[in-house]
């Protein structure tokens, strides 16, 4: 796939891709599922991975939540958890429809469309509200892009009358700083980058490495451009 380097508001000291949790909307899934009053326990599916690591800490996330929530309130919560291949593939197969798991991962690529599809709950009052979440603990590159406007269809401090729609689970450094210097000490040859690159970096140009496909620079199935500035 092609690499694209490109320019933007520079977020942090490590320029991060990041996967959201979200949960589907109501209106796009034909499931009943308890969301509050009287109800007792609520019903969820889950999509993971399967891994030993990832299975633990969700018995343990389901665990620690209900002890307290029998203490606060006498709600607990149901976690049925389908380990998958591609939890990408398994959501982008069934999402809006009934078999769509109620809360589920959403990397950025998917984010912006399922938002726009009316595919993901809109997550804003429990985020924001009195027992909501201090995402001002995260660093802003990372939360702010989760941040997003179906009016002028951007995210972060750009969204006009912003919704949250998802929350970040982890982040991936993609690019890193490096101590030249130290490099140079431990006999590392240190690969430079060419002084117009970085001219046209901090210019504010977007510039494409690496190969077409089909023509269409960076293209999603080879049917959409890709700008890795966008919001999303």
């Amino acid at each position: 796939n092609g690499d694209t380097s490109n320019s933007g508001e520079s977020q942090s000291s490590i320029t991060s891709s990041s996967s959201s949790t979200a949960g589907a909307s109501s209106s796009s899934s034909k499931k009943s599922y308890a969301t509050g009053g009287s109800s007792k326990k609520l019903n969820i599916t889950f999509y993971g991975d399967g891994s030993d690591t990832e299975t633990k800490v969700f018995k343990n996330l389901v665990e620690d939540y209900n002890k307290l929530g029998k203490k606060v309130n006498g709600k607990t919560v149901n976690v049925e958890y389908r380990a998958v291949d591609s939890v990408s593939s398994a959501i982008s197969t069934t999402i809006g429809t009934e078999d769509c798991p109620t809360v589920f991962y959403v990397g950025d690529g998917q984010y912006k469309e399922y938002v726009e599809s009316g595919f993901l709950a809109d997550l804003t009052d429990f985020v924001e509200g009195e027992n909501g979440i201090d995402y001002t603990q995260m660093w802003d590159s990372i939360y702010d892009r989760y941040y997003y406007s179906t009016e002028n269809h951007r995210s972060g401090k750009d969204a006009k009358n912003g919704r949250w729609y998802g929350m970040p689970k982890d982040i991936g450094p993609t690019v890193m700083f490096y101590n030249e210097d130290q490099l140079n000490a431990a006999g590392i040859r240190v690969i430079s980058v060419a002084k117009e690159d970085l001219d046209r970096f901090n210019n504010g140009e977007i510039f494409y490495r690496g190969f077409e496909e089909n023509g269409l620079e960076c293209s999603k199935n080879a049917v959409y451009k890709i700008n890795w500035s966008d919001p999303v």
